[in-house]
């Protein structure tokens, strides 16, 4: 299974110039002696360039190695993992290495040979406290400093123990993880499955996945072997051809551990287990599907993604976040939040309802018990299930017993719910749905299908909320390059000023696992007004419906898209990429 690990490429050869990217970090100390004598110091403007680059990518801790006068290595801890040591010049490692030492000190001693000190590091106003442990290493030695706090306790009990399991096994480009302790151990929570033939196969697909940033793992079977993928940032990746019988092996300890007795036929069936990740559990779904070539599963884990409190957190710029508010405030209609699939539906629509006021008006969820959702204080939760002969309508009954004011439901589907829930909203009550849509002109045609009247819809209709997402450019690797005449068209940029646009690097570096892309945002519109209501009302089209709502204010995807290329946030290749894919 060692097949599962990629090579590392890229490096220190192509790394982008630190002052492309990262914030002015100011190191300083909590004596300002200390700090005065060491930002006199060479190696001061070194370090903190190093703090400056380990901020931009949200990197968590820098363990600096010195292995001789000239022999010095950093490596970042980002995403809960440490990727590869890039070297760091002798004469520029070894002054940043005392100009951290000064700022830490005076270092406490400690048991073998070790020493802990701190300091703080400001960058763009805001003060991250940094703790420092040197411990010797052969002839050099091991500097670590954790950025703004400790380590997660479950990775580590305290300073004394904490290098003698992270450093002594740091990941190497040839060596798997199951004896890198400085990778958090990933395994299934519970007993089932335990002593099968397939669970350290298993243990290893799902760790290597979890290291290399993927949030969901595909394993589809042939006649003769299995292929699997990663989901990175919302693109597929090949990973790995597995023979079949040994691919058979782990979907057969997939299933178990996710509950899933026999299967045969063409259903899908689905069941939930807890993987943990350095001791701590978190939510994982596993579904399978019986196909003409053999068996399709697909894993999808909670760990690792990111967490968004806020419309803003999104990348929802603060004129539409007040839109929003305002929309959500209103009495009554009906409020339609729309994505494609894999967009991040569940998370703008969590966010639309984030923004509402839960503690004056009764809020009800209707869901479905086999696609569970994030619970959202104050907002109660009624849920069906078809297996048990709960019918969404069933669950409507339940919740208008709770006399609600407003009703939410969001991936609707059943025509029957959606027709009563749209009845719901022309009696007076606020109603939120959530559709499939590639824009905001496409999730109201999507009411459509759904059985609910054109002169119905544009009656009732108060606005749709449209996302999709984006992938960032690493900031570590990405490159600058001057735009074509046909680029600066495309992105309808003045010719005049030729501006420096930013592109992912061919084949990435170790930060961003040789993507050239590290996380998403997302870019977002809305559409309200008179002119879409009437154009809805008609029975006018999906394009129809977008030139109205142009007409009525509307900023469309395609030109929050070209700003966040404009801006260096994202590549031109990859709004091209996202809007082909709509």
């Amino acid at each position: 299974m060692m097949a599962f690990l990629k090579s590392a490429a890229g490096g220190a050869a192509n790394r982008a110039s630190p002052a492309t990217f990262a914030p002015r970090v100011d190191a300083t100390a909590e004596q300002i002696a200390a700090r005065k004598e060491a930002a006199g110091l060479p190696g001061y403007k070194s370090l903190a360039a190093l703090f400056g680059e380990a901020l931009a990518v949200s990197a968590t801790a820098v363990l600096v190695e010195v292995a001789g006068k000239q022999q010095v290595s950093v490596r970042r801890r980002i995403d809960n993992a440490w990727q590869d040591a890039e070297p760091f010049p002798g004469d520029s490692g070894l002054a940043a290495v005392a100009a951290a030492k000064k700022l830490a000190g005076p270092l406490a001693a400690g048991d073998g040979g070790e020493q802990t000190g701190g300091f703080v590091v400001a960058a763009a106003g805001v003060r991250r406290p940094c703790r420092v442990v040197v411990r010797p290493a052969g002839s050099g030695e091991r500097v670590l400093v954790l950025v703004g706090g400790e380590l997660p306790a479950e990775e580590t009990a305290g300073f004394a123990g904490m290098l003698g399991r992270i450093v002594p096994g740091l990941r190497s480009k040839a060596g798997g993880h199951a004896e890198d302790r400085s990778l958090p151990a990933v395994a299934f929570a519970s007993d089932r499955g335990a002593g099968m033939e397939g669970m350290a196969a298993a243990r290893q697909l799902l760790a290597d996945a979890i290291h290399g940033r993927a949030g969901e793992i595909a394993i589809e079977a042939t006649r003769d072997q299995a292929s699997v993928h990663h989901d990175v940032d919302g693109v597929w990746r090949p990973i790995v051809t597995l023979p079949r019988q040994e691919a058979a092996a782990v979907v057969a300890v997939l299933k178990a551990v996710a509950g899933i007795e026999g299967h045969s036929g063409g259903g899908r069936q689905s069941g939930r287990c807890e993987i943990t990740v350095a001791g701590k559990p978190w939510p994982c779904t596993i579904s399978v599907q019986t196909v003409p070539t053999g068996t399709r599963l697909l894993l999808t884990h909670e760990y690792g993604r990111p967490k968004f409190k806020t419309l803003a957190d999104t990348g929802m710029a603060e004129p539409l976040v007040q839109r929003v508010r305002e929309l959500v405030a209103l009495e009554s209609g009906l409020l339609v939040v729309t994505t494609l699939k894999r967009n991040g539906l569940s998370t703008l629509f969590d966010g639309v309802l984030t923004v509402a006021d839960r503690l004056l008006r009764d809020f009800v969820s209707l869901e479905d018990v086999a696609a569970p959702r994030t619970e959202i204080q104050n907002v109660r939760p009624i849920r069906w299930d078809a297996a048990a002969g709960v019918s969404p309508a069933a669950a409507l009954d339940q919740a208008l017993r709770e006399y609600p004011r407003v009703l939410v439901a969001c991936d609707l589907k059943d025509p029957e719910l959606a027709q009563r829930l749209v009845a719901q909203a022309a009696d007076g009550l606020l109603v939120v749905v959530g559709v499939r849509g590639g824009d905001a002109a496409e999730g109201i045609a999507a009411l459509a299908p759904l059985g609910i009247a054109p002169d119905q819809a544009g009656r009732l209709l108060l606005g749709s909320i449209a996302g999709r997402l984006v992938r960032r450019l690493c900031p570590k690797c990405r490159e600058d390059y001057m735009p074509t005449p046909d680029e600066i068209a495309m992105l309808k940029i003045d010719p005049g000023t030729r501006p420096t646009l930013h592109r992912a690097l061919q084949g990435g570096c170790g930060v961003c696992g040789q993507t050239g892309y590290l996380g998403r945002t997302g870019i977002f519109e809305i559409a309200t007004g008179r002119t879409v209501n009437q154009a809805v009302a008609a029975g006018a089209d999906a394009a129809a419906i977008r030139q109205a709502a142009v007409k009525d204010g509307m900023t469309p995807l395609s030109r929050e898209a070209r700003r966040l290329v404009a801006e260096g946030i994202t590549s031109l290749d990859e709004i091209q990429r996202v809007f082909r894919k709509g």
